[in-house]
């Protein structure tokens, strides 16, 4: 035998042991998973689930399935406060997510399918199983009932490096999802309760005395200065206009009066009113305003100028 015949031999040995690795490989990764959750395993769980891109997948299927649930109850769509309710969904979800997406949570989400720790207890189910490539990077798993193929979980894994896989999106059906924000329920409904007590309250002047406080409605974000045109000037700093009447201004660029948004939930405090002001000139008093839709926090005036100046 040749030299080149050897070669190409072992060449081709390579070949098939590659390409049978790599075919493989992610079924190894989903069978290792499926191990983690019967065994309740946290640490081998966490070798093969992708923690971040899981959750970002999980957490349109939650708002969707909030909003069907928002868009089915007749008392919700009647409620006038629908509109500012649903401006805290995404906080909703976010915690949601955050306490399903951790090792027991995803363990307590597929022992349903796979069995283990968090199937005790919970009929017995025929699941069917299935397997395919999606393309060279993704790889997708999935159980349905046998008797509703309705009811399926779909697990895609990701190709990470050349043989390893991680689990990167994982898809529940409706009655688990409904099951897990009913786990969540009180909490969630404290939030739509805090956003129908700041809508009762948007309506209140700017608090009058130091340490009061009051919750308002952004009517618009501005920069502090504009052309003839309303052309925003970039770097004249910050400006934003309630509802109510109220506003605040800075000479500085503030990252939280920039990034409200029109019929944000703040609520404003006043912190500081200067002295000695001429009669009927109530400019320059200070205010601590946090948005309660994105958290952030900033303290400005109410006018470029303090009384008595021009």
């Amino acid at each position: 035998m040749n030299f080149r015949r050897i070669v190409a031999i072992a060449v081709a040995i390579v070949l098939v042991a590659f390409v049978a690795t790599y075919i493989w490989s992610p079924f190894h990764a989903a069978a290792a998973l499926g191990q983690a959750v019967r065994n309740g395993d946290r640490d081998a769980l966490s070798i093969q689930v992708d923690f971040p891109a899981v959750r970002a997948s999980l957490k349109d299927q939650f708002v969707a399935q909030l909003a069907r649930r928002a868009a089915g109850n007749k008392a919700f769509k009647k409620n006038p406060l629908i509109g500012l309710a649903l401006m805290f969904l995404p906080t909703i979800v976010d915690r949601i997510v955050d306490a399903v997406v951790t090792p027991d949570g995803v363990i307590a989400i597929l022992s349903r399918p796979m069995g283990g720790p968090g199937a005790h207890g919970q009929a017995k189910t025929k699941w069917n199983h299935s397997w395919h490539f999606i393309d060279l990077d993704h790889f997708k798993t999935e159980y349905s009932e046998a008797e509703d193929p309705s009811i399926a979980f779909g697990l895609l894994f990701e190709r990470r490096g050349l043989f390893a896989w991680k689990l990167a999106r994982l898809d529940v059906p409706a009655d688990e999802l409904a099951k897990r924000i009913e786990q969540s329920g009180d909490e969630g409904r404290a939030e739509a309760g805090s956003a129908t007590k700041a809508d009762a309250e948007a309506n209140e002047p700017l608090p009058a005395q130091v340490g009061g406080c009051s919750i308002v409605i952004v009517k618009q974000v501005a920069t502090r200065l504009q052309d003839e045109d309303g052309t925003p000037v970039p770097g004249s700093g910050s400006a934003i206009d309630y509802t109510n009447g109220g506003s605040q201004v800075s000479y500085d660029s503030i990252d939280g009066i920039d990034h409200s948004k029109r019929g944000d939930s703040v609520r404003v405090c006043l912190v500081a009113i200067p002295e000695h002001c001429p009669p009927g000139d109530n400019r320059g008093r200070i205010y601590t305003a946090t948005n309660l839709r994105t958290h952030e926090q900033w303290t400005a005036s109410d006018s470029e100028h303090s009384c008595g100046g021009a």
